[in-house]
């Protein structure tokens, strides 16, 4: 089984392009952070883990609205590619995006004009 649920924020805007037969292919990436505790001084340390995400379709068209910043949990599947260049091995780690859950972003109170009172909605 190759399932992948992962909670974090994306990194940055997305890309998205169409690919041959049409259809769109969108690219981000989620910094995923845990925290552990440090063996030696006791105190909690904070790590932050990179994964390339890759969506096509519909997923790539839900990716693509997402902002860079905003949280979002992913569910998906490991996707290794390989390639070679001068010669030498390369290996390439992303998730294939099967669902997005895109976190609403928050918006201020609106302040009615001129009062300094938050409206009541």
């Amino acid at each position: 089984m190759n399932i992948l649920i992962l909670s974090g924020n994306l990194g940055r805007d997305t890309e998205t392009k169409t690919t041959a037969n049409d259809s769109k292919m969108s690219t981000n990436s989620l910094a995923v952070n845990k925290s552990r505790k440090d063996k030696n001084t006791g105190e909690w340390i904070n790590e932050t883990t990179w994964v390339n995400l890759v969506a096509f379709g519909y997923n790539a068209e839900k990716l693509e609205r997402c902002q860079k910043g905003q949280r979002c949990v992913i569910q998906g599947s490991l996707e290794i590619r390989e390639y070679e260049q001068d010669g030498v091995k390369k290996y390439f780690t992303s998730c294939l995006v099967d669902k997005i859950e895109a976190a609403k972003q928050e918006q201020e109170n609106p302040v009615a004009a001129g009062s300094g009172e938050a409206l009541p909605f």
